[in-house]
């Protein structure tokens, strides 16, 4: 079905007033604007035939082994899991927040390359295996900036919850 370029007003309504109050009257003319002459047809296929040829989502590439991977910085959470001794850092954080950016960075990062920012034990691999505690960034005894480090605790992490 093709629409009429009548029907897609409201996307670039807002493009041609913001080039009206900067004195562009010509925005559809200019190299790089001709798509606000496209019909919604036009915009369907072209949004169509990116995803079909960039399979990452949201614009991330995965990173793989052979290439140079970013270190990856995820911050703690406060919901942990309860009623454990210990398990991997990675697993131990339940809430939304930090499992939406652990998500993210495991697309952008290989997995040896991500670190868990702690409140109590700074950074920490996915599998550093340690307790659940109660430690808030900020508050006194947690990490700071002077005791950050990008090398792993012991595997076993022994603390006490405080």
């Amino acid at each position: 079905m093709r629409l009429p370029n009548t029907d897609r007003l409201l996307w670039d309504t807002p493009f041609l007033i913001a080039g009206h109050r900067h004195g562009v009257f010509d925005l559809r003319h200019r190299p790089g604007w001709e798509w606000l002459d496209w019909t919604l047809h036009d915009h369907l296929t072209r949004d169509h035939h990116v995803a079909a040829t960039t399979a990452p989502a949201h614009g991330v590439t995965p990173v793989t082994a052979g290439e140079s991977a970013p270190l990856v910085i995820v911050p703690c959470g406060l919901r942990k899991r309860q009623g454990v001794e210990a398990v991997p850092a990675g697993a131990l954080y339940l809430g939304s927040y930090h499992r939406l950016c652990q998500r993210a960075a495991r697309r952008l990062a290989l997995l040896k390359n991500i670190r868990i920012l702690s409140g109590l034990y700074g950074l920490l691999t996915l599998d550093t295996v340690i307790a659940p505690y109660e430690m808030r960034l900020g508050e006194p005894g947690s990490a700071t900036a002077d005791t950050v480090s990008s090398r792993p605790p012991h595997r076993a992490c022994s603390r006490p919850r405080t």
